[in-house]
């Protein structure tokens, strides 16, 4: 049976129903009756406030252990009586409201319905549910009143609704549909809401506006539910002040150069850094009139002497892309915030979960959603999240200008990512240990290059500042190999698929083109990136074992 618990909650539900309902009538409608012979909005609303009087009477009697006082109108008849006599009552009803404004009659409605609920609250369960405790209920419980009337109500809202929509030609009724679905749906999966415009219910309320602390939502561009809650998940992740959800990675990246850097700013960029980010930066902001530099990922705090007056951005990548030296974050942060210059980190390779970005001076941190977090190669998202509401606000009037609108199946895709991404990262983290310790000890390989190895450049930094390591590294090859050799070795392989991008179940393996990358150029053509993914460890193992004596031919 229902407890008094889920009595209250559908009575407030129905209480809530009706309010929206009448907040969306005409004045001019309230009185028009949808058909002949039915009943106008008003005369309704006179006809449930009167059975609310019976209904909040028999509460009260039942409170005070005495029999019910009924209101006047009834003129001493039994309600039973009425019931079966209901025209005539109604009748009697409308004459006596007939004189008031729709205001009135929708403010008694209104605090009469709410009596009622409070007055039900303060009933014990013991009382509310006793059949045999009042006689002149004629065996029925309290519940059996309050229920009651919270089906009286929503079946004259149902009706209603109905005879309105009637009125309306057919084509009209299927762009505007009236039915709601029943309340007390609860679902463990974020819901997916897709939605280009957004409804405002007041005129005063129609503004455009991406910040969602002056309004929830005004257009699809800036974000449905399903979207913020997607930001809002990557934000408790990073701890971050808020996030910003981007089309993908590299519109992660562009975004944070467009908010901080004008013509004339200069750019401190990492050797390291990730190649289209190179390529931005040397294709599309030179052209812009932005200085751009490249600077040693492992500088540290020595980095104070490459900044100038018009230095406005310091990009660090820790791990670096492909060659996977890992920064001392701290240490440069240090250095910029000294001249008052923003840190932006690309916090891929980490997942937003093995470092932390602010803990560690970080101003602005991005990640690529599409790898770990989406974490099954089927999405392309990026997120950036920032230290405090300053940047916030400069980050968010950028993102709304350049138009990063992300699709909400996607998020929700990420949602499903965020899941599962402890027990995929422990996973791949140890499998991918595995599989560097195993490549470590063969005689064709000269170098892991892996952050939770001493052979990494910046393996103590990583010691220091990281709580775990992922699935991306590099090998590189002993001399004399060249490419067309790394090539054999990848053609012979079967579990490891050659592809871009990372992070999901399946392991990958590349030969990148490092010639934009001064940092790579001691590796040459020797190196090859790896990424492990859910695969048993043995397997991958063998895999290799089997490819590298292509090496050697």
């Amino acid at each position: 049976m229902t407890n008094k618990h889920q009595l209250i909650s559908k009575l407030l539900s129905v209480f809530a129903s009706w309010e929206e309902f009448l907040a969306g009538i005409d004045e001019n409608e309230i009185d028009v009756q949808p058909k002949p012979g039915k009943y106008s909005i008003t005369e309704v609303l006179a006809h449930l406030h009167a059975w609310q009087q019976v209904s909040l009477a028999r509460l009260e009697a039942a409170v005070l252990n005495k029999d019910p006082s009924y209101p006047e109108w009834l003129d001493d008849a039994d309600p039973a009586y009425v019931e079966d006599h209901i025209d005539e009552f109604n009748a009697r009803i409308q004459e006596i409201y007939h004189a008031e404004s729709w205001s009135a009659r929708h403010r008694e409605w209104s605090e009469g319905f709410l009596s009622f609920i409070r007055l039900a609250e303060t009933i014990p369960a013991s009382i509310m549910f006793d059949s045999e405790r009042h006689r002149w209920l004629g065996g029925n419980a309290l519940a059996a009143v309050i229920d009651g009337s919270r089906i009286h109500h929503q079946e004259h809202l149902d009706s209603l609704r109905s005879r309105l929509r009637s009125a309306t030609n057919w084509s009209t009724r299927l762009i505007h549909p009236a039915g709601v679905p029943p309340r007390g749906f609860s679902s463990l999966v974020t819901p997916v809401f897709r939605g280009s415009t957004t409804v405002f219910q007041h005129a005063a309320d129609v503004r455009d506006t991406w910040n969602h602390d002056e309004a929830p939502y005004t257009y699809g561009s800036y974000g449905t539910p399903t979207t913020l809650e997607l930001a809002m998940r990557i934000a408790e992740l990073e701890k971050a002040h808020r996030t910003f959800i981007t089309p993908g990675g590299l519109a992660a990246l562009t975004l944070v150069y467009f908010a901080f850097l004008s013509a004339g700013d200069h750019v401190l960029i990492p050797e390291s850094v990730y190649g289209p980010s190179r390529a931005f930066a040397n294709d599309i902001l030179r052209k812009l009139n932005i200085d751009v530099e490249y600077y040693d990922p492992l500088e540290g705090e020595h980095i104070v002497s490459r900044l100038k007056a018009s230095t406005r951005l310091v990009w660090c990548e820790s791990p670096g892309s492909i060659t996977m030296e890992v920064q001392d974050v701290p240490a440069i942060a240090e250095a910029a915030h000294s001249q008052g210059v923003t840190v932006a980190l690309d916090n891929t390779w980490a997942a937003g979960v093995f470092f932390e970005p602010f803990a560690h001076g970080v101003d602005v941190s991005v990640q690529a959603l599409t790898k770990y977090v989406g974490g099954h190669s089927d999405l392309l998202l990026g997120s950036v999240s920032v230290r405090n509401d300053s940047l916030y606000r400069r980050v968010g009037e950028t993102h709304q200008h350049l138009g990063m609108v992300v699709s909400p199946d996607d998020c929700s895709l990420a949602l499903r990512g965020l899941q599962t991404l402890h027990v995929r990262l422990r996973t791949i983290e140890q499998s991918a240990l595995k599989v560097a310790a195993w490549l470590a000890q063969r005689s064709e390989i000269e170098r892991v290059l892996h952050p939770a190895f001493p052979s990494c450049p910046g393996h103590a930094t990583w010691q220091r500042d990281f709580t775990g390591s992922t699935g991306l590294f590099s090998v590189v090859f002993r001399a004399p190999v060249k490419k067309a050799h790394l090539e054999a070795f990848m053609d012979r392989l079967t579990l490891f698929r050659m592809g871009y991008s990372w992070g999901g179940v399946t392991s990958l393996v590349v030969t990148p083109d490092l010639k934009e990358a001064p940092n790579a150029g001691v590796y040459g053509d020797r190196l090859v990136r790896f990424y492990v993914g859910l695969e048993d460890p043995a397997d991958l193992i063998r895999d290799l074992e089997k490819a590298l004596p292509a090496i050697g031919k």
